[in-house]
């Protein structure tokens, strides 16, 4: 994919559709092509953040665990226009996650370095990305606090929240081990 499909494909995106022909173009300067064949790891859980990546071709997968393999748990599907490691752009913080190309992938690359320099260069390019990063992240929440309003202990208070049901949690038997956060997720993403 060259830069020209690039900025075609950013065209026909809302989040970036109001933006001029010459800020387009900032910020596809402004980003890095990188290619990665299928089952190619894009970062790992741990690794220093930074740095996110918009997705074109292809298909990532999101794992989360403490170790590789069977104790890794999917816990995301990452499609075509959508970002990975955004969190990392703000905050700069460790990977959360292991992502890696369930297919072959075309992304670009943008970092917090680029970011600054681009509020620099064009201000309406920067805001353009901060905002669809903004309604990425937004959508994740909103996905997890979906599948998380079932988990809700009824006769527990949230916040004020209350849960629509009244059915209690299955038991679970007192010799069980405690579960992990990875149990949860995997839960969560059936």
């Amino acid at each position: 994919m060259s830069d020209v499909q690039l900025t075609l494909a950013l065209r026909d995106s809302q989040a970036f559709a109001s933006l001029s022909d010459a800020q387009l173009r900032h910020l596809v300067q402004a980003m890095r092509r990188v290619v990665l064949d299928e089952a190619g790891v894009l970062f790992e859980s741990g690794e220093a953040g930074g740095t996110l990546y918009l997705l074109l071709e292809g298909v990532l997968l999101v794992e989360w665990g403490d170790g590789l393999g069977a104790d890794q748990v999917a816990m995301a599907r990452i499609q075509p226009g959508e970002f990975a490691g955004e969190m990392g752009l703000f905050d700069q913080a460790p990977r959360s996650a292991t992502v890696r190309a369930e297919t072959a992938c075309v992304l670009y690359e943008f970092a917090f370095e680029d970011l600054v320099l681009l509020e620099e260069a064009c201000p309406q390019a920067a805001s353009a990305l901060i905002g669809a990063v903004g309604k990425n992240l937004a959508a994740r929440i909103h996905a997890v606090n979906e599948a998380l309003e079932g988990l809700v202990v009824p006769d527990v208070p949230r916040m004020g929240y209350r849960p629509a049901h009244d059915t209690p949690p299955p038991a679970r038997p007192a010799d069980a081990p405690p579960r992990s956060i990875g149990h949860l997720w995997a839960r969560l993403t059936r």
